[in-house]
């Protein structure tokens, strides 16, 4: 159905000619899932642009042959290419939120794009077709939802609404971007079984871009392993996956955290073959002591965080959204804690009243930043928060986002020392800034530049030593390598070991990968609607799970060379949580074995 002949694309840029693929060759048949892998980089995203020539202006070379059903897609005229787009091949991208204008309601979007190619539709008709496509990619109440706009919808029907659209104008192939990359594992199951099924419904061939070999391993037909613009290998997806011939497919492969496996006994080791950052010897981080013994350097007593449902003078005060509900925890001295739970769990809204970025609605954070030493929220003035604050430093999720695009990285370091206890001096902090960088993996002639002339994981590194600068005794990492590549991954990772090892730091550690979390952390917390339904030791919690709500994240989990496990549709925990509704009352945490929790609530 669809050929791609040497495929060539480069683009102008400041420093010259930049050849982002390389002469690739591939099919897709009628019906088929082909799977394109590869590192941030790799030109995968290109490769899916020039499919439907939607390549940005400073691309200065295309060549080669793209043929759908014989006719030749480059040589295709705007009006012709109209049709093309939409009607013959569709695409979803990777994030929905940047996709959807949100002055429009998602009604007006669909109708607008049914109505682009089915032009003398009535407008009732093509409502009615909205309503359908919603339907069908299980929206519910979805006559009602078209009125709603983009912001009023969680990422995962976001999702849904994107594949609405791809889906409007009844294409023989869908290209999907990156569509799960963002999302929890839970939500990620469901929207691979729903364009699995639109698969065999409609007939659908499916071009599916990602750098997640777990999950394209359950469902791919065949596979292209692509780097710097090349095909590394291309084949049946089980026989690439399972018996890899080029080295960069074998070392993506040894770049996968196998679930169950933890580093004090199994360190990562980084394979060659990425171009992005540095491979550091030093990072080759070794088992470290887990804080078992060690007394407790935090504790949440009773913590509570409400938020008012509706703001303003008039507003009711009885209505709340309830993100934290009364969470008992104590993390030890020099040990890992992993939390793990889908958005809205409360995982961040917990990590951000540890820094006082939340106020507490009721309970008490205690932090012990020295012995001898206790600050108690709430309560504390302004030289207590800094005191806290200089302590205990937080990494976000995107970096890009967390780091002053227009500050220097010299500027950005510096910066961290608005938390220390005293400035140094000029020379000293900027001594000390220069081996911090080279400490995280980066150099120290890299303090002139600027956040955007780095990578994703290279800007990860700078804020991990924008968050050390301050000599903290705590680390809040939240999501910090969700959005990453498996080898990138690796790096952060290793990295985030040895820095625990080297600095004595404690680190709370927030994602929803469960292999992820169960490699770092020495302790799980599961949380659900603000509560812990679970807490083991990680090694325990991953060989032997008690809480259903713990089983439902195990179920729906990808894992090499596995069917990807069916989320089920009827379990009360796969509706997105009420948290307009308070907790149950009883949620109290029974011992089951040494150092192993569970919750009765939800059980």
């Amino acid at each position: 159905m669809l050929e791609v002949r040497d495929l060539q694309v480069s683009f102008a840029t400041a420093a010259g000619p930049l050849h982002a693929v390389r002469g690739i060759d591939f099919d897709l048949a009628p019906g088929e899932v082909l799977g394109i892998v590869g590192e941030s980089g790799s030109g995968k995203s290109v490769t899916a642009h020039a499919l439907m020539k939607l390549l940005p202006a400073n691309a200065i070379k295309i060549a080669g042959q793209v043929s759908l059903h014989g006719r030749d897609v480059f040589a295709l005229q705007a009006e012709e290419l109209r049709t093309y787009r939409g009607s013959t091949v569709s695409m979803i991208f990777q994030e929905p939120g940047r996709s959807f204008d949100p002055i429009y309601s998602i009604g007006q979007s669909l109708v607008e794009t049914i109505r682009a190619h089915q032009p003398d539709l009535e407008p009732e008709a093509a409502r009615q077709q909205a309503v359908a496509l919603l339907q069908e990619v299980n929206v519910d109440a979805a006559e009602r939802r078209m009125s709603n706009f983009p912001h009023q919808f969680s990422g995962g029907l976001l999702q849904r609404i994107m594949i609405a659209h791809a889906l409007a104008g009844d294409p023989d192939i869908l290209i999907a971007d990156e569509p799960t990359t963002a999302l929890d594992v839970t939500i990620q199951a469901e929207i691979i079984a729903l364009l699995l099924r639109l698969r065999a419904e409609r007939g659908l061939a499916m071009l599916f871009i990602t750098h997640n070999l777990a999950l394209i391993s359950s469902f791919a037909d065949n596979l292209a392993v692509m780097h710097d613009g090349k095909i590394m290998e291309y084949g049946p997806a089980s026989q690439v996956l399972s018996a890899p011939e080029h080295p960069y497919t074998k070392g993506l492969l040894a770049n996968l955290i196998p679930f169950g496996s933890h580093h004090s006994s199994r360190p990562l080791q980084v394979a060659n073959g990425s171009s992005h950052a540095p491979h550091d010897s030093k990072e080759q981080a070794q088992p470290a002591e887990t804080g078992g013994s060690e007394p407790a350097m935090i504790r949440l007593t009773g913590c509570y965080k409400r938020y008012p449902l509706q703001a303003g003078f008039f507003a009711r005060q009885d209505q709340f959204v309830h993100a934290v509900n009364g969470i008992d925890l104590n993390i030890r001295r020099g040990e890992i804690y992993g939390v793990v739970g889908e958005s809205g769990s409360g995982k961040t809204t917990t990590a951000r009243l540890l820094v006082a970025m939340e106020a507490l609605s009721d309970g008490r954070i205690e932090v012990d930043p020295e012995p001898g030493v206790t600050l108690t929220l709430p309560g504390l003035r302004r030289e207590g928060l800094r005191r806290l604050r200089s302590a205990v430093r937080y990494v976000f999720q995107d970096p890009a986002k967390s780091l002053n695009p227009r500050l220097s990285i010299r500027d950005v370091l510096l910066s961290g020392y608005r938390y220390a206890p005293g400035w140094p001096g000029r020379e000293a902090a900027e001594h000390e800034a220069r081996a911090l960088l080279e400490e995280v993996g980066l150099r120290a002639q890299d303090m002139d530049r600027r956040p955007a002339d780095f990578s994703g994981g290279q800007r990860q590194r700078i804020s991990i030593a924008r968050a050390l600068i301050t000599k903290p005794r705590v680390l809040i990492c939240d999501e910090v390598v969700s959005a990453l590549d498996a080898s990138i991954q690796a790096q952060i990772l290793q990295l985030l070991l040895r820095l625990r090892r080297e600095h004595h730091l404690t680190m709370v550690f927030i994602a929803h990968d469960l292999s992820v979390v169960g490699y770092v952390s020495d302790r799980i917390g599961v949380m659900y609607r603000g509560l812990l339904m679970e807490e083991a030791p990680a090694q325990r919690l991953l060989a032997d799970p008690q809480h259903p709500y713990t089983h439902y994240l195990f179920d729906a989990l990808p894992q090499m060379g596995k069917p990807l496990g069916a989320v089920d549709a009827d379990s009360r925990f796969a509706a997105r949580a009420d948290l307009t509704q308070p907790p149950p009352a009883d949620h109290e945490l029974v011992q089951v074995a040494e150092g192993h929790r569970v919750s009765r609530a939800f059980s």
